[in-house]
């Protein structure tokens, strides 16, 4: 008889690359990848189900028709193993697209369309001194001064 709930050791191994990646993630990426998830992990256990119904009633039909249920079975299986590392790669890869963005945007000289907290903190970062009783105005005038940037 075939058991589709001993998939579910593949399935938790999946789960745990895939919180992996979300640690990775920026907030909304992350956001978005929990409720990808989320909706995924319904659609299996309601497909799962009825799976394991149909494979029931497949196995006391006959064994050839079981035979190619397992195959089917399998062969969703490997597909979905695919994809689903193709996702991986593909999430890694914008998160560290993510991340070079994210450098380069420090990197970025400082103009007027940065906020006070943005020009702060970077006052913050080259210990820029009185910065606490700046405005954005003189903020951006003494980062602009002081930043090697």
């Amino acid at each position: 008889m075939i058991d589709l709930r001993e998939r579910r050791l593949d399935l938790e191994d999946l789960s745990n690359r895939l919180d992996r990646i979300e640690e990775r993630l920026p907030p909304v990426g992350a956001a978005v990848l929990r409720a990808q998830r989320a909706s995924t992990r319904l659609a299996f256990s309601t497909v799962g189900g009825a799976g394991q119904a149909v494979a029931d009633t497949v196995h006391g039909i006959g064994g050839a028709v079981g035979t190619g249920f397992r195959t089917i079975t399998g062969t969703v299986t490997a597909t979905g193993r695919r994809t689903v590392d193709a996702v991986e790669d593909e999430l890694v890869d914008l998160a560290d697209q993510a991340g070079a963005a994210a450098e380069r945007a420090r990197h970025a000289q400082p103009d007027d369309t940065w906020t006070r907290a943005e020009l702060y903190d970077l006052a913050q970062e080259i210990e820029l001194e009185g910065r606490s009783a700046m405005s954005k105005a003189e903020l951006l005038a003494a980062v602009r001064t002081e930043d090697p940037r």
